[in-house]
């Protein structure tokens, strides 16, 4: 009976130090939230831009540790020019055309300059402003380095009166060596041109030349010659059906004379006519 009293005894005593630790958990927890509550109410009493922080000029943080200097006198970029933090590498991606050299040339880079000097926008603005450059992006990495990564436009077709290449949105740029061995001619109005260029590459047809007239134009509006074939193509409204439609005239051999020209203006209807040049209504026959 005495061994029963004592444990009853001591498990008495550990009872109680676990209700006071309890108690002192519970007014612990009550004292943070109270204090997280007043905390999150004065928070919300704050205007938006003390809640959600304020940038600051770096040349503010001059102004407010010596209040008598001028801030305009005060450059915080010496510090990042130090000849070891000059531009010592230009590491261009995306190139296909163009060559790094020529392009740090074209935008007056030097090792003579800072980093920190070198404006990243600028240098993409600078670089887009070009025809050949569809889109640019610009990078410091500090120490030494600037990278750029740009898209360059790809010609789909060339102008037969300048030589110059043509982009499918339709801007203009010169070709390196060789660019035009195997791309279409345009004559005529460029955009119009362009529509028949995109369909041609979808389906498939190779063309050497495009010629597209104005619509107030007594001629037919479109002459198109395919590659490979003693062929000019007179195509209706739609690009790709007309495409479609000499892909199977050709498949099924209805071609095989050479000079002639294909009228495909007419829905459900192909005309054959022979080329002359001097009279473009010659009657034809029906293929």
């Amino acid at each position: 009976m005495a061994m029963a009293g004592k444990r009853n005894r001591r498990i008495d005593k550990t009872a109680g130090r676990r209700r006071l630790r309890r108690i002192a958990w519970g007014l612990g927890v009550a004292l943070g939230a109270t204090a997280l509550c007043m905390l999150l109410r004065y928070e919300a009493s704050l205007p938006p831009t003390a809640s959600m922080g304020i940038r600051l000029d770096p040349r503010a943080l001059f102004q407010l540790e010596l209040p008598d200097a001028e801030p305009a006198g005060l450059d915080w970029r010496a510090a990042l020019r130090r000849p070891f933090l000059r531009l010592d590498h230009i590491h261009v991606f995306g190139l296909r055309s163009s060559d790094a050299e020529t392009l740090t040339r074209r935008l007056g880079l030097s090792n003579e300059l800072a980093l920190i000097d070198v404006d990243p926008e600028r240098v993409c603005e600078q670089l887009e402003a070009t025809a050949r450059i569809a889109a640019c992006t610009a990078l410091r990495i500090f120490p030494r380095t600037l990278a750029i990564a740009v898209r360059e436009r790809t010609p789909v077709a060339v102008l037969e009166a300048t030589g110059e290449g043509v982009a499918s949105d339709g801007q203009r740029f010169e070709l390196q060596d060789g660019e035009a061995l195997e791309l279409p001619r345009i004559v005529g109005d460029v955009e119009r041109a362009l529509v028949y260029v995109d369909a041609a590459t979808r389906v498939g047809v190779g063309l050497r030349r495009i010629e597209a007239r104005p619509a107030s134009a007594a001629q037919p509006h479109y002459i198109l010659w395919p590659i490979g074939t003693d062929l000019r193509i007179l195509p209706g409204d739609d690009p790709t059906h007309s495409l479609l439609r000499y892909l199977t005239l050709m498949r099924a051999r209805a071609i095989e004379r050479a000079g002639v020209e294909l009228d495909l203006r007419f829905r459900g209807r192909a005309f054959l006519r022979k080329i002359a040049p001097a009279q473009w209504d010659d009657e034809g026959g029906e293929a």
